[in-house]
């Protein structure tokens, strides 16, 4: 017999003491939902009516709880294979799925409740189990056989998928079970979220989530993603997962998409998810060591990638609106003029950048000032945000501009060659100008070398104003917020 333990729940102004048995059995996500202590609270959730809105709450109160408890919690309770073998299903087991979902129904929850639980309404999708490539869903495939069919119950609704609603979609999902049939087999599940990896036929926004999908990237994650333009990294979306999924990428794999980075700033929710191909001029590269502890950044493989700051030319004129000072007065536009700012991230760097890395700043370095010309084939991850002393200084906000995760990358240029004058010329002449004119030349030239150098300072501050200057702590591009 289980132990109990009591749980109070505060239900509108009133209090409620149940008893909820504690691991009463290995595959039970009863612990984590606040409401529902054994299997039969859940049935009624199987139960919806697209004309009463309040019937429809239970299963509203079911996904808000699976959101809350996470997808790794609840997959955390998933039964082993040999456990599943024979067993008869109980409402609350967990249980992982992938298979073709085809959109069936929506049902509306009433005001109170989409806005105390953050659900706009239920969908309710048929499923029919189908196995996927090991390499695109890698939590160990279904739970059930293929060819078996049960209904879904999610609150995720993906705008991509609004098209055509009948469209199947291939998908993976962890959730639980709400209903099973006589024999124990499940009817009914509800999920928090889909993974969504399109078919090749399947219609998607980006032509490129095609291939990421191939690569085992997770779709329904890039739809948010373009919401999130121009704002800083945040910690739930799939920045390491796309990272990842470049070391997958075949060495032979065809070019991108050949685009500007003005196209990136013009449409960059557009391109979210694009394969695309980019040619820039690289200026600071930047190793940035992963953290093995945090489950994100572990699945990457490896210990570290590199992020490199380059500039893209754009023609025109580029302006970015400052933001309102103390007084309440705005300056006028920032302006970029002829270049833009691009954000790189990659693996591995080619070696002949390596090489120079090593040779401008030690094998030991982490930080290296390299200019050359890249072409580079790569996944658009979105424009970000990130502080900058060259905005501030302007009164301007954060800086934005496009990042891209790239999967190959080629040096296309020599290093530049070193600007300094000939001494050679300077002696020869000294042949024919005697010492008065060695003394005029030698002057001259040292008054053109400082020159010279003020230009290449001047020039480099004006490459450099997507970076944040030595004495900033802005840190390494990482995603942040809550993991």
């Amino acid at each position: 017999m289980p132990s109990l333990k009591i749980v109070v729940v505060v239900i509108g102004l009133g209090v409620l003491q149940i008893a909820i048995p504690q691991a009463a059995w290995s595959g039970s996500v009863l612990e984590l939902l606040n409401g529902f202590a054994e299997p039969a609270d859940l049935l009624p959730a199987a139960d919806l009516d697209k004309r009463d809105a309040e019937k429809n709450g239970i299963a509203g109160r079911v996904l808000f709880q699976l959101q809350r408890a996470g997808t790794p919690a609840v997959r955390s309770r998933r039964f082993s294979a040999s456990e599943i073998k024979g067993y008869r299903w109980q409402p609350g087991d967990a249980i992982v799925l992938t298979g073709e979902a085809t959109l069936q129904d929506r049902y509306p929850l009433s005001e109170t409740l989409r806005d105390v639980l953050g659900i706009s309404g239920i969908s309710r999708y048929d499923l029919r189990v189908e196995s996927i490539p090991a390499g695109q869903f890698p939590e160990g495939g279904s739970d059930l056989k293929a060819g078996r069919e049960v209904q879904v119950l999610t609150n995720q609704m993906l705008r991509s998928w609004l098209q055509d609603a009948k469209i199947p979609h291939r998908v993976g999902l962890t959730g639980i079970v709400i209903a099973t049939d006589s024999a124990g087999q499940p009817t009914v599940v509800a999920t928090s979220a889909f993974e969504w990896f399109p078919l090749e036929n399947e219609p998607v926004p980006v032509a490129g989530w095609h291939r990421l999908a191939a690569l085992g990237v997770d779709c329904s994650l890039l739809e948010p993603l373009r919401r999130n333009d121009k704002q800083p990294l945040q910690a739930e979306e799939p920045f390491y997962q796309l990272l990842a999924a470049t070391a997958r990428q075949d060495a032979d794999v065809a070019a991108g998409k050949s685009v500007k980075p003005i196209d990136l700033l013009r449409d960059s929710s557009g391109y979210v998810g694009e394969w695309i191909r980019l040619k820039v001029e690289t200026v600071r590269v930047t190793k940035i060591f992963l953290d093995n502890k945090n489950p994100q950044e572990a699945a990457v493989g490896t210990d570290h990638y590199w992020q490199i700051d380059a500039i893209g030319k754009v023609d025109g004129k580029v302006l970015v609106e400052s933001l309102p000072q103390e007084d309440g007065t705005i300056p006028p536009p920032i302006e970029f003029s002829g270049r833009y700012p691009v954000s790189l991230v990659v693996l591995e760097l080619p070696p002949e950048l390596h090489k120079e890395v090593d040779q401008t700043a030690g094998q030991e370095a982490t930080v290296a000032m390299v200019r050359r010309q890249v072409l580079l084939d790569g996944f658009y991850y979105r424009q970000w945000s990130y502080d900058t002393e060259f905005m501030r200084s302007r009164g301007g906000g954060q800086q934005f501009g496009p990042l891209v995760i790239v999967s190959k990358m080629k040096v296309l240029d020599s290093p530049l060659a070193n600007q300094g004058r000939s001494w050679q010329g300077i002696v020869a002449g000294c042949f024919l100008l005697g010492l008065a004119a060695i003394i005029a030349i030698t002057w001259w030239t040292a008054r053109k070398d400082r020159e010279i150098a003020r230009q290449r300072h001047l020039e480099y501050q004006d490459l450099d104003f997507n970076l944040a200057s030595p004495d900033e702590k802005s840190g390494p591009m990482r995603p942040s917020g809550p993991t």
